[in-house]
């Protein structure tokens, strides 16, 4: 196929060097390349032809974000995260996304899908954490970003789960 279509990549492909280079982009590593309206071409007609596409999703999420448009981004990020359970950068993305938008009860179960994810990165010690943080650090942060998601949610229990995360 790349002998008869060399200039060809395949949509997906493009999708997640994107989101790659774009929400975590390694020391060294240069932009990416494409320009803004051709890139948004492919990401559409990705997502025409496989709207479960994770990349895809993940892609347009950032897209959205970078307009403003924050309820778009959300159910785009939540798609490919949910779609790629096991890769921390689509959680961290709807991360930020729901705390921009005051998502409490989403935030907090986020949190908790991140954490067990950072979990197994720590206990393998294999998987990257978005911003090349350290997975302990990464993992201290989410737990104070759990503790502060329940304790905005106000009830009692969750008031008293929040106390329990940041005593422990």
């Amino acid at each position: 196929m790349a002998a008869i279509f060399p200039t060809a990549y395949p949509l997906e492909w493009i999708a997640r060097l994107y989101v790659e280079t774009t929400a975590d982009p390694k020391p060294g590593e240069s932009t990416f390349s494409l320009e803004k309206e051709t890139l948004a071409e492919h990401i559409k007609k990705l997502l025409r032809l496989n709207n479960a596409s994770p990349w895809g999703n993940l892609a347009q999420g950032i897209i959205y974000k970078k307009e403003n448009k924050l309820s778009e981004a959300k159910a785009h990020l939540r798609a490919g995260a949910e779609r790629l359970p096991n890769q921390l950068l689509g959680w961290h993305l709807l991360l930020g996304v729901q705390m921009e938008l005051y998502e409490w009860p989403s935030v907090e179960t986020s949190c908790r899908r991140a954490l067990c994810i950072i979990a197994d990165i720590i206990s393998s010690n294999a998987g990257r954490v978005p911003g090349g943080e350290q997975p302990q650090n990464y993992q201290h942060k989410l737990l104070l970003t759990q503790a502060q998601g329940l304790s905005y949610m106000g009830h009692e229990n969750h008031l008293k789960q929040a106390i329990d995360i940041l005593r422990n």
